[in-house]
């Protein structure tokens, strides 16, 4: 999360607004589907294990090619195609990994009763999950607030890191339940899958907010005080803690609530997983839109009345942490809807397909980031003139050619003098300096 937040910031400075939204989304929206694709090439051909392995080497290759000077954009992006392919590999295959490791080890008597308990084993390996995911937000966040980093240097911290934790991952191999890969697709298990198209549909406006959380959520963090206190400045990485902390909470509070009242009854308590999980994530899903709506409204309601012109708005007298709730309401909707989407899946495809609920968990919020962008595009007017505003891109940008839309691009590759790989804008050093001085 704190590698897309630097991606967005990057590309929001450097070049039009309406392309930085669009050009996020399809990042993730591209690694959501190769999530799926990896998935199925994990459970049908190579194994789960070597599939981590080899996804996480493409991340790491892609994080240190950005740490380097180059003059040649098509670097860049080679870099980001290594580093979308290893988030592919990160969630499902190494969730279901994991889940492995609880659920199908008999090598010890812990792992036999994990095995006669598989809702126990669920249990675990959602705690481990949202803890590692959690922790891994936690240190980033850390690491940018006790030193002022660079780019470059929060690009490579992430690099050691996560080259020192795949080192530790190895260091297990042989202690690993690793799952041979097995063909499990038939013609009847495909015919199945056109079933779920209905529930997809159903979720394409979870999709649209959710990929908010990334693109204009952040936006709104623009001309807002980022100090509290005694000058105590508060990166953006916070709201991605915030985000994934209120996930982990959410998760645990549910788990139990819902074992609390239908214990005794395992049909209702499936039908409460799907039915209203869902429907309350939706309705938390518009409460976060609202919220969200509400800060941009007191935000022009400050700005009439300290009579700030639109030529001299650099900051305006509003803390950043307005911002919290939505980001409160984005990671209680997240989880909500997550675990209403595997309650659904599960009751409505047969078993043999149960080991495909996170590749379908995946193609749903991919094909929701793609929509994001049609979205974006079709009331490119309206995002236009908030971006106008807000002095993000210059009017006659907005509606000049497309001519003119791929040269503000074109800054934002690494082409440029300074050798930034993530973006140059015309005063790059200050602008980026500034940005990622929070991380």
């Amino acid at each position: 999360m704190g590698q897309e937040v630097s991606y967005y910031i990057c590309f929001s400075k450097a070049a039009l607004f309406i392309s930085a939204a669009a050009i996020v989304n399809a990042q993730e929206g591209a690694s959501l589907l190769v999530a799926a694709i990896v998935a199925y090439v994990a459970d049908e051909r190579l194994g789960r294990f070597k599939v981590v392995g080899y996804t996480t080497a493409a991340f790491i290759t892609g994080l240190v090619i950005l740490c380097f000077e180059y003059k040649d954009s098509r670097i860049f992006y080679v870099a980001l195609l290594l580093v979308t392919r290893g988030k592919g590999g990160r969630s499902p295959t190494l969730k279901a990994f994991l889940k492995d490791q609880f659920g199908r080890n008999q090598n010890s008597q812990v792992a036999e009763a994990e095995y006669q308990n598989p809702e126990r084993a669920e249990a675990r390996h959602q705690f481990w999950w949202c803890t590692a995911w959690f922790l891994g937000v936690l240190i980033l966040t850390i690491v940018s607030i006790s030193s002022l980093l660079s780019l470059k240097k929060a690009i490579l911290i992430s690099s050691i890191i996560t080259g020192v934790a795949s080192l530790f991952f190895v260091q297990g191999i042989r202690c690993y339940s690793k799952e041979p890969p097995e063909r499990k697709i038939t013609v009847q298990i495909m015919n199945s899958w056109r079933r779920l198209v209905p529930f997809w549909i159903t979720l394409l406006v979870y999709c649209l907010v959710e990929a908010a959380g990334t693109t204009f959520f952040l936006e709104q963090s623009d001309y807002l005080e980022y100090r509290i206190g005694n000058g105590f400045r508060i990166p953006l990485n916070y709201f991605s803690v915030l985000k994934s902390l209120t996930t982990f909470v959410t998760a645990g509070l549910v788990d139990f609530v819902t074992s609390k009242l239908c214990n005794k009854n395992q049909q209702k308590r499936a039908l409460v997983a799907f039915v209203v999980r869902i429907t309350l994530g939706m309705h938390v899903s518009f409460l976060c839109c609202i919220t969200a709506w509400k800060v941009e409204v007191r935000r022009l309601k400050l700005i009439k009345e300290y009579r700030i012109p639109e030529s001299e708005v650099e900051q305006i007298p509003m803390s950043i942490l307005w911002l919290t709730p939505q980001y409160l309401l984005l990671g209680i909707m997240g989880r909500l809807v997550e675990v209403g989407m595997e309650g659904y899946f599960y009751n409505l495809v047969p078993g043999s397909m149960k080991v495909y609920e996170l590749p379908f968990k995946e193609i749903v919020m991919g094909m929701g980031k793609f929509l994001s962008i049609l979205t974006i595009f079709a009331f490119r007017g309206c995002v236009a003139a908030y971006a106008c505003y807000w002095k993000i891109a210059p009017e006659e940008d907005v509606v000049g050619s497309n001519m003119e839309m791929e040269e503000g691009l074109a800054q934002a590759t690494p082409a440029s003098s300074s050798g930034e790989p993530l973006g140059n804008p015309s005063s790059a050093d200050q602008l980026i300096t500034q940005e990622f001085s929070m991380l």
